[in-house]
């Protein structure tokens, strides 16, 4: 039942990265750039989308990637805001895509547990649907606040980078070095969970996990009431 759950986040982590990815290519073309779309990304095809190793370093580590969707800036109608707007348009679709999951949880508890529970076939299905709708919300989050981070060539950087120009001496110092802090937050993430270190030595913890559970309560308490 546990390695089942766990594929099924799998999934639901598959269906949240290839959104992230359309979303880019989608938002390239509407802003002229039909770059994406001559490469086969404007598309929800997981194949067109899908990086072997970087899939399996979200199935061990939690911490991934798909294939880039290349853009081409010289197409943009007003370069600036192309790529901003194409940053922004994964993260802002994951983040929505996790709003929206809450009130499907939140429907499944109220009218199908109730039904479901009271056989243990049922109740596993209920825990395996529950599983990846909370799956969604949880991950969508995550790669939310991930490619937040000013590191290259993340969303956060590209942001940042549109707004400051490249050679802005913060730009410069973000696309050297940003991504060797990175990995000692990651290692020393690892570490605290592997030796059960307190969550306050653990920088990793305050972004991704509590930052993140205080969006996804925010979301309940948005969604809540409608169901009270």
């Amino acid at each position: 039942m546990e390695i089942l759950k766990y594929l099924i986040f799998l999934l639901a982590a598959m269906l949240c990265i290839i959104l992230h990815e359309f979303a880019h290519a989608y938002v390239a073309l509407l802003n002229g750039d039909p770059t994406a779309r001559k490469a086969g990304r404007l598309t929800l095809n997981p194949v067109r989308h899908f990086d072997l190793f970087g899939f399996l370093l979200f199935a061990v580590f939690r911490i991934g990637y798909a294939k880039a969707v290349p853009i081409t800036p010289y197409y943009f109608k007003n370069r600036k805001v192309g790529i901003i707007t194409v940053a922004l348009s994964g993260v802002v679709l994951n983040l929505l895509i996790s709003f929206l999951m809450v009130p499907v949880i939140l429907l499944l508890a109220k009218f199908l547990y109730p039904v479901m529970s009271d056989s243990i076939e049922g109740l596993r299905g209920y825990e395996l649907m529950e599983t990846f709708f909370t799956s969604v919300c949880t991950v969508g989050v995550s790669l939310f606040l991930f490619n937040l981070l000013p590191m290259y060539p993340l969303d956060g950087y590209n942001v940042i980078e549109s707004i400051f120009g490249c050679t802005h001496p913060f730009v410069r110092w973000l696309r050297d070095f940003a991504m060797y802090i990175f990995i000692c937050v990651a290692i020393t993430f690892y570490v605290a969970e592997l030796f059960g270190l307190p969550d306050y030595f653990n920088p990793g913890y305050w972004y991704m996990e509590f930052l993140g559970g205080k969006i996804i309560e925010l979301f309940y308490r948005i969604w809540l009431p409608l169901f009270v």
